[in-house]
């Protein structure tokens, strides 16, 4: 089936694509050519859209964190709408729009999901410009400037900002996911900025010019896998019509927001069954509309869209193949010692690059983080993915159940 020098090509493979995309990402925030072209003059009129479900005092935070934004409040409007909640987010969400004259309060008459709510709301909003939230974010007093100045690239259709820990203390798995998040951001984000293509802006904090918003909604609201209705992983579908379409996403890594992530086992993977369904229906939209990904944006737009999927199957191919032949545990050697090998350099980076308020109390988890992720990363390709193929006609939020 596959003999060892087939898994060391198969291993070599997945590192050196790993490597080359941080490389070269940490020499373009090296040199400060990741950030998008900025004009801080800038200042239309924004309109904040946020659906919540069940998240109690937390909305409230929320709405504080960006109605209280360093931004001109009669250039500011906020549409928190509540999606039939069963806690009192209703009335955390009226509680904060009796103390900001700039929040409008809305409740759906039935729960709907957030991508309708967010289409819903978008027909409210007055702005020129759409800030689409998460109900469960604090932000950076600076996040609306900082997103809104990246529009002095007319080509610009959309923005996105980085997603900071709030409770990266709160055991070893939140340490290790921090670790995670800040790859995933200011490497992976930023390489694909560089080229105007970031194949997923996320959901708690992305700005899109609300002409265009309209424009792709309808698109946006048709989302499926195979036939099957979607309502997760909205902020990636979106992310990929504007691709598409020839509109540049962009990511700020000076806008931050703040979340809470999993703090436990099985809520995590929950979460990343979400995320893989997500990613395996960008993987099918891609390959489904190829040509309008080279002919509207560009080739590396679609190599982009298009290359993790190989990883994947390279990463099946290894485990089951090396499972097979005996070779599992040569493949984990490696990997572990590249892990290991590495994770100095992520520690060095980490510390440079992280914001106070989500620095970690110990930093004993990088000494233990290449070893986990070693494990995880097979798991994850193999499992998680086989997991998220045979349940797509679950379209639920996993997590809330």
């Amino acid at each position: 089936m596959i003999n060892l020098g087939d898994t060391e090509l198969l291993t070599f493979f997945i590192i050196v694509y790993s490597l080359t995309i941080y490389i070269i990402a940490g020499m373009l925030m090296l040199v400060k050519k990741g950030q998008p072209k900025q004009d801080y003059n800038l200042e239309p009129t924004v309109s904040v859209l946020m659906s919540c479900f069940n998240e109690g005092e937390r909305v409230y935070r929320t709405i504080k964190s960006i109605a209280e934004c360093e931004y001109p409040k009669h250039k500011l409007e906020i549409i928190a709408f509540d999606d039939c909640s069963t806690d009192d987010s209703w009335e955390w969400i009226q509680k904060a729009a009796s103390e900001h004259d700039n929040v409008v309060a809305v409740k759906n008459k039935q729960n709907q999901g957030k991508p309708d709510t967010m289409s819903d709301a978008s027909l409210l909003a007055k702005g020129d410009m759409i800030l689409g939230i998460d109900s469960d974010c604090e932000f950076n007093k600076n996040c609306i400037r900082e997103l809104v100045s990246c529009f002095a690239d007319e080509k610009v259709g959309a923005v996105g900002g980085r997603v900071g820990l709030i409770n990266v203390n709160d055991n070893m798995l939140t340490r290790w996911q921090s670790m995670i998040y800040l790859l995933g951001f200011k490497l992976i984000k930023t390489f694909e900025s560089w080229h105007g293509a970031v194949q997923c802006l996320s959901g708690p904090m992305v700005m899109i010019k609300r002409d265009i918003y309209l424009k792709i909604m309808p698109e946006v609201k048709l989302s499926n896998f195979l036939g099957i209705r979607c309502s997760i992983g909205e902020d990636r579908h979106a992310s990929q019509v504007l691709l598409r379409h020839g509109y540049n996403n962009v990511y700020n890594d000076k806008a931050v927001c703040f979340t809470n992530v999993p703090n436990t086992w099985n809520q995590y993977l929950k979460q990343s069954i979400r995320w893989r369904k997500s990613a395996l229906g960008q993987w099918i939209d891609a390959f489904k509309n190829y040509k309008e990904y080279v002919i509207n944006h560009s080739f590396i737009s679609l190599i982009l869209s298009l290359f993790p999927v190989f990883i994947m199957v390279a990463w099946n191919v290894l485990i089951y193949g090396s499972l097979a032949d005996g070779y599992i545990l040569d493949i984990y050697e490696k990997l572990i010692m590249f892990y290991m090998a590495t994770s100095p350099i992520f520690i060095w980076f980490y510390i440079k690059s992280i914001d106070k308020r989500e620095k970690m109390d110990s930093y004993l988890v990088f000494l233990l983080e290449g070893f986990f992720f070693s494990i995880y990363a097979p798991f994850s390709a193999v499992y998680i993915t086989l997991f998220a193929m045979t349940t797509l006609d679950n379209t639920g939020w996993l997590s809330r159940n």
